[in-house]
């Protein structure tokens, strides 16, 4: 759309409103938040997921230390018995 101006008559086109470029700034912006919570749950997924893997391992942990522990008991108990020093009723 052209305007004429009042005292050069000459034909111009108005500026564009600072509102248009406010737009697609705030359309930026609104793509920058989108994105930015994606990333966030997407952090603390891959934490929950970290950790339930870290208490899985220290489970299995404590649970092959447990088994150790009574092999090395029933092991020596057997020594013993092999050996005389204990009587098995």
């Amino acid at each position: 759309m052209e305007n004429t101006s009042v005292l050069t008559k000459k034909t111009f086109v108005p500026l564009k409103s600072e509102n248009e470029k406010l737009g697609l700034f705030s359309h930026q912006v609104d793509t920058m938040r989108d994105d930015f919570e994606t990333m966030k749950r997407a952090r603390e997924e891959a934490r929950k997921e970290l950790e339930a893997r870290f208490l899985e391992v220290h489970r299995l942990k404590k649970h092959n230390k447990l088994i150790i522990k009574l092999t090395i008991e029933k092991q020596t108990y057997h020594l013993f018995v092999f050996h005389g020093k204990l009587t098995v009723s």
